[in-house]
């Protein structure tokens, strides 16, 4: 298997600002569950369990002057906007219509009338809206409070309804992020993470657009809960 054109463009950038992608997975893959538009990171060789698969360090993690989400939108939506050139390789991987509410049919959307989450359907997407939907399902939430984007590392889909998990991510003293197999890889097979256990259902629905099955809600976590268990 090899890389795509995509994938290998993002982690040559990575590699520039000192970050790491390991040469046995592709970034931007497809596979026969994708629908149109979507893409999953795929192991392009058997990994061992424990390999190092993306160090993203401060360098290469994209975030606002000001600590806000809100922030971050509008630098998102401003960089986007310019195609700013630092960050195209990874700007231009970001879902153009992403997979939310608001790409659902009003007699979809009619289903969910008087609902929490028919309640927070917005109008179709702006550019300000894009990248609003891009930092709600993308971004980390630092314990310092602040926000911040992980390229490569945020383009891994959910392990719950697809694939078993096979990662874990860790963060050091300066902001560095790693992410190792956490299981062994087979060629061909997607590589994901678990983010929904720490979401309810309605969450879901809200910032994704779909819930996964069998999708179970969870209880309460705090952020350094949520680390501990990545």
């Amino acid at each position: 298997m090899r890389t795509s054109l995509e994938g290998h463009n993002l982690a040559g950038w990575l590699a520039h600002c000192g970050g790491f992608c390991n040469a046995s997975i592709d970034l931007h893959g497809t596979l026969p569950c994708d629908r149109e538009g979507e893409f999953s990171v795929v192991a392009l060789t058997d990994i061992a369990k424990g390999s190092v698969l993306l160090r993203i360090p401060a360098a290469c993690t994209l975030r606002a002057a000001e600590s806000t989400r809100t922030a971050l939108i509008w630098r998102v939506a401003a960089l986007t906007q310019i195609m700013e050139l630092f960050w195209a390789p990874y700007l231009l991987l970001l879902p153009a219509e992403p997979s939310s509410l608001q790409v659902w049919t009003a007699e979809e959307l009619n289903l969910l009338s008087g609902t929490q989450v028919g309640n927070a359907v917005s109008a179709p997407f702006t550019p300000v809206e894009r990248a609003a939907h891009v930092v709600r399902t993308r971004s980390v939430h630092l314990e310092d409070g602040s926000w911040i984007l992980l390229p490569g590392i945020d383009g891994l889909n959910d392990a719950q309804g697809r694939a078993v998990a096979a990662t874990t991510l860790t963060i050091d003293n300066c902001n560095c992020f790693e992410m190792k197999a956490g299981r062994h890889l087979r060629i061909g097979e997607e590589v994901t993470h678990c983010y929904s256990k720490f979401m309810d259902s309605a969450e879901l629905l809200i910032q994704y657009g779909f819930v996964p099955p069998d999708h179970d809600s969870p209880r309460v976590f705090s952020v350094r809960e949520i680390y501990a268990a990545c």
